[in-house]
Order: C-alpha cells, then sequence, then structure tokens
C-alpha cells in the first residue's frame, strides 16, 4: 500500500469514531485508512470492519495505555507512506496533499504553540504526524513508550 492515513483509539474513546470515520469518508472516499484497535467494544470492533480497509490489533496489554500505543501502531502501519489522524479531528475537506509534506527519516508534525508558550521549549502536537516508510525517530518514540 502506497499511503494510507491511520487512526486508533480504545473503548474510552471509540464514541468519536464514527463521527470520525464518516467526516473522514466524506472528503477522502478513495485513500486507504487503517485503524489501531486499542481495545474498543465488540460492537465497535465490528464497526470498524466495515468502515476501514485495515485494522491493526493492538489490543495486547503489553504494559502501554491509551497515547503510550499510539507510535507502535504508527510503526506498524502497513502503507509506505503514512498519516496519523486522532479521532478528534475534524476533517472537513480532502487532505490527500499532506503526504507532499513529508521527508524521509522525519515525522510531519506541527508546533504545539500552547505548550511550547507554557514551557518555554518547542513542543510538537501529536494528533496528525505524517511519515516516510519507519523513521528512526518514530522507532525511538514507540520504544520510550514501552
Amino acid at each position: 500500500m502506497e499511503k494510507a492515513f491511520m487512526t486508533g483509539c480504545n473503548s474510552v474513546t471509540e464514541w468519536q469514531l464514527p463521527w470520525f470515520s464518516q467526516n473522514f469518508k466524506k472528503y477522502n472516499p478513495d485513500i486507504a485508512i487503517i485503524f489501531a484497535d486499542f481495545g474498543v467494544t465488540d460492537e465497535m470492533r465490528k464497526y470498524a470492519e466495515g468502515m476501514f480497509d485495515v485494522i491493526i490489533d493492538m489490543r495486547e496489554d503489553d504494559g502501554r495505555r491509551g497515547w503510550m500505543k499510539k507510535p507502535h501502531a504508527m510503526a506498524s502501519s502497513v502503507a509506505d507512506n503514512t498519516c496519523w489522524l486522532d479521532t478528534d479531528c475534524q476533517v472537513l475537506a480532502d487532505i490527500s496533499d499532506i503526504f507532499d509534506y513529508t521527508k524521509p527519516e522525519k515525522l510531519c508534525m506541527v508546533e504545539d504553540r500552547p505548550w511550547s508558550k507554557r514551557r518555554e521549549e518547542t513542543w510538537h502536537n501529536s494528533g496528525v504526524v505524517a511519515f516516510e516508510k519507519k523513521p528512526r525517530v518514530l522507532l525511538d518514540w514507540a520504544k520510550m513508550c514501552v
């Protein structure tokens, strides 16, 4: 698979999944989307099986919880170019051009200005993360979350 978007959640935030996936599909019907199952209910898993192109099972209890599973899920992507979107992102247009901004061995992220200002150092927002293949920094991030 050349390009795909990816999202994931557990049972705590699964209520966002129908809203997210319907908005995404409305504006991006022709691009693949991968779902990382961090532990959704059986009902939501069935919904995901009908809505997403690929499902990655991340339910195993390996000590990581919630956000800490995200980098491992991204590193498990089956696409050459991937863009992670949190389920609270409201997709309002065709966003496939985000792949034009990726660079080898880099994570494409925006600065999280409120956190940067608060902490007086540069912080990045991980709600939208685009990347090519498996950048070293992504693999290191996944290891640090274990």
